[in-house]
């Protein structure tokens, strides 16, 4: 994690995201860490499978292929997914989004 901690991770599964234009998508391999008190995504993962993003002017566009998947708003200085956890979630609250890395 950014402080440089470690947490475990106790399972891998999928996660449904009811997203702002009502359509529910599916994120594949999320890592349940239930010390976590906030659902967190890593665009490094998704990078790797072939998802594209762009941060500007406060907005993040997560795409594959022509298609948007995600979007999101800045907040406090994270970005914020427009929408919330539809299933396979501990809560209904909304998942963060973290950049893994420099782009």
């Amino acid at each position: 994690m950014a402080n440089g901690t470690q947490s475990r991770i106790v399972g891998v599964g999928i996660v449904q995201i009811r997203m702002f234009d009502v359509v529910v998508r599916t994120v594949t391999g999320v890592r349940h860490v239930p010390v976590l008190k906030r659902n967190l995504l890593s665009l490094g993962p998704l990078d790797v499978k072939g998802y594209r993003y762009s941060f500007k002017g406060g907005v993040l566009n997560l795409s594959k292929g022509a298609m948007v998947v995600l979007n999101g708003e800045m907040s406090r200085g994270s970005y914020r997914l427009i929408g919330h956890v539809h299933a396979g979630g501990a809560t209904g609250r909304t998942i963060q989004v973290t950049q893994a890395k420099d782009r």
